[in-house]
């Protein structure tokens, strides 16, 4: 959609309201639908299209004006605008300026008004910054005349509801799935590590990734009254000393060890099992022959080590409180059925789609079809649209994916055109048996399908029904046929 569509748009719809009294949502909403249906019947916009400028209408009359589409959107971290018509966004790290922007230098004011209210804060000429907390826990700054000479300054810095993980990362190509799994062994052995890089390198996201191999099942209790044990978690401090001197890297202090764990030489651990809290304790190893430091390769060596703490994992039982505590079930037995009722189902559905895309494999097999080139090109266009959509869901733009996989935009294309050609083939086909076997989708079935997308669109049916056009419906009509001939071949082909 273009802004000079959207900033006619809204003229008129602001022409229209009866900004006099206080108008409900749903007062505006039918406003912008008249707006929609009557004002634009000429238009060639798709029902997705619509749906859109009805939504970025009413954000502009109700919500945050034009921020509230990035503020909606979980893949953006940081928002900065630098007056009305500069508004930068950063995504996955990658920080790229908007086309869109506010209609007028007041409007900007008037929602920074609003995001500062919202923080129970003042901003004003004589207080002309402000800095504050949203709800979300985003970081808010904003600055305003007389000290913003260009206009008024807005950032709003969010952190993600679903935070990377180490499998997104291992997906991406930014470290190999070894590299995880001595990581995820260092975490749970709760070894120090320390994580640097330059500003908006990914220090946070990678420190949060690690985090979650951190066990969600356990506790960690501390213990006062009795000696250590094999398994306990140990905060120590040692000082080590080889030829009677203090060696490079035998220091540390609160250092945490897992007694049994192995991470330590020798039998290290092993001498601090049976040790009291507050203990000074002496131990003595060996280090091995092919140890990586040639100055203390089979050298003798004492540490003198201070327990300063000691901790016991606890696992909860595994009862009714605890299907309470991690899930919506009441009792272990129900927790436990669901548990195997949805592995149960994962594993039918995956059998189910294997079962299909072999028999239309079959199928496409025997057929003869002559596929365009350009349809080729089309559908593989789609499709790179498509994966560029789902990496943004993602928090990560595909300029950027490439960068991590070091693939070339030819490349990428190359690789998803024979994906593309089964799609178009499989589509062909299965239009085909439509057609020979009369396959319609009912009339309650199609209203179906346009309520499930009124509930994903947040629109009332009727409305939804109104802003869609014939070939549309026509459309998803042809899509539910398509379904119900795959639901076919599969029936005869069991049955055969």
């Amino acid at each position: 959609m273009s802004s000079d569509r959207f900033r006619v748009l809204r003229q008129r719809l602001m022409e229209k309201l009866d900004l006099a009294r206080e108008l409900s949502d749903q007062e505006i909403l039918e406003e912008i639908d008249d707006l929609l249906l009557n004002g634009m019947r000429e238009s060639a916009l798709s029902l997705k299209e619509k749906v859109q400028l009805r939504q970025e209408l009413f954000y502009s009359v109700r919500k945050l004006d034009v921020l509230q589409e990035l503020i909606d959107d979980d893949s953006v971290t940081e928002i900065m605008v630098n007056g009305p018509d500069n508004i930068f966004v950063e995504r996955a790290g990658k920080l790229k300026k908007w086309e869109k922007g506010f209609t007028s230098r007041e409007k900007l004011e008037d929602v920074i008004q609003q995001i500062v209210g919202k923080c129970n804060r003042v901003i004003n000429e004589s207080m002309p910054i402000c800095d504050a907390r949203l709800e979300n826990g985003a970081r808010v700054n904003a600055v305003i005349r007389p000290v913003a000479l260009e206009g008024p300054i807005l950032t709003i810095r969010r952190f993600p509801d679903t935070p990377i993980t180490m499998e997104k990362l291992i997906s991406l190509g930014s470290l190999p799935p070894e590299c995880a799994q001595f990581l995820a062994m260092l975490v749970k052995a709760r070894y120090s590590m320390v994580i640097g890089g330059g500003t908006g390198s990914g220090k946070t996201t990678f420190l949060g990734a690690l985090s979650n191999y951190i066990p969600k099942d356990e506790r960690l209790i501390t213990i006062e009254d009795r000696a250590t044990e094999d398994g306990d978690t140990v905060i120590i401090d040692f000082d080590g000393y080889v030829d009677g001197k203090q060696f490079e890297g035998g220091y540390a202090e609160d250092y945490t060890l897992v007694l049994g764990s192995h991470s330590f030489i020798d039998n290290f651990e092993d001498q601090l099992v049976g040790k009291n809290l507050g203990e000074d304790v002496e131990v003595n190893v060996t280090f091995p022959e092919e140890y990586h430091v040639d100055e203390l390769k089979g050298k003798p060596a004492l540490f003198k080590v201070k327990i300063k703490e000691i901790q016991k994992k606890e696992l909860p039982e595994l009862d009714d409180d605890f299907a309470q505590d991690v899930s919506d079930f009441d009792t272990l037995d129900e927790y436990k059925a669901d548990v195997e009722k949805k592995i149960l189902e994962n594993k039918e559905n995956q059998i189910k789609r294997e079962q299909e895309d072999q028999i239309i494999e079959k199928i496409i097999e025997n057929a003869q079809m002559e596929i365009p080139q350009q349809m080729i090109a089309a559908q593989t266009r789609q499709m790179t649209q498509e994966f560029a959509q789902r990496l943004q869901s993602q928090g990560l733009s595909l300029e950027q994916y490439m960068q991590f996989t070091g693939l070339t935009p030819q490349k990428m294309m190359e690789d998803l055109e024979p994906q593309a050609l089964k799609r178009i083939q499989s589509r062909l086909v299965l239009e085909a048996v439509v057609a020979a076997e009369n396959i319609e989708a009912s009339d309650e079935e199609i209203d179906k399908e346009l309520e499930n997308m009124a509930s994903m669109y947040q629109m009332e049916i009727d409305k939804l029904k109104e802003l869609i056009g014939d070939d549309e419906k026509k459309q998803i009509g042809m899509d539910l046929a398509v379904q119900k001939a795959v639901e076919f071949v599969v029936k005869e082909a069991v049955e055969k």
